[in-house]
C-alpha cells in the first residue's frame, strides 16, 4: 500500500501551519492568555481613572492578539516567495518504509522510526521529524489518497504519536 501525491505550497497552507505551530505551544497559549488578561485589566484601569495604564495594556493586548497573527500572515507570504523549496511542487510518496519527498533533483527519505509525531490540521497533516522540523502534507494535494496516508501513519507509528481524525 502506498500513496503518491504532489503538493504546491500556498500562502494559506503555510499561514495555517505557522498559526498552528505558534499557538499550540505553551508559549503561544500563554501569550494569548496574557493578551486577554491585559485587555481585561486595561478595561478596569481605563474605567478606574488610570487611562495611561489602560492604554498601555490595550496596546500590549492588540499586539499579542491582533498584530502577531497579521505578522504571521505576511511572514508566510515572504517565505513562499523567498524559499526555493516552495517555488516548485513537492512530490511525496508515503509507503511501508516511510515518507519520501522529491523537489526537482533532490530526494529525501524519512523512515517511520524517525517520525516523532503527526498532527492533523484543517488543511494538512504535519509530520514532525524534530522539534523544529516538519513536513507539511497538504490535504488538497493528497486528494482521494488522504485515507491511505492516514492508514499508513497509524499502522507504522505508535498511537500516542498520531493525532489525526479517521
Amino acid at each position: 500500500m502506498n500513496a503518491k501525491f504532489e503538493v504546491k505550497m500556498t500562502q494559506k497552507i503555510l499561514y495555517h501551519f505557522l498559526v498552528t505551530h505558534t499557538y499550540h505551544s505553551l508559549s503561544g497559549l500563554l501569550s494569548v492568555a496574557l493578551g486577554v488578561c491585559a485587555f481585561v485589566l486595561g478595561v478596569f484601569r481605563f474605567r478606574g481613572g488610570y487611562a495611561s495604564i489602560g492604554i498601555a495594556l490595550f496596546v500590549f493586548a492588540a499586539y499579542v492578539l491582533l498584530i502577531m497573527p497579521v505578522m504571521l500572515y505576511f511572514n508566510a507570504a515572504k517565505q513562499i516567495k523567498s524559499n526555493p523549496a516552495f517555488q516548485h511542487p513537492i512530490l511525496y510518496e508515503v509507503d511501508e518504509t516511510g515518507v519520501s519527498s522529491i523537489v526537482g533533483e533532490e530526494e529525501a527519505k524519512v523512515p517511520w522510526e524517525n517520525v516523532l509525531k503527526v498532527r492533523e490540521t484543517k488543511y494538512a497533516l504535519l509530520l514532525y521529524t524534530g522539534k523544529r522540523y516538519c513536513s507539511i502534507l497538504s490535504k488538497e494535494g493528497m486528494g482521494s489518497r488522504e485515507e491511505t496516508v492516514k492508514k499508513l501513519m497509524q499502522a507504522h507509528l505508535k498511537p500516542e504519536q498520531v493525532k489525526i481524525r479517521v
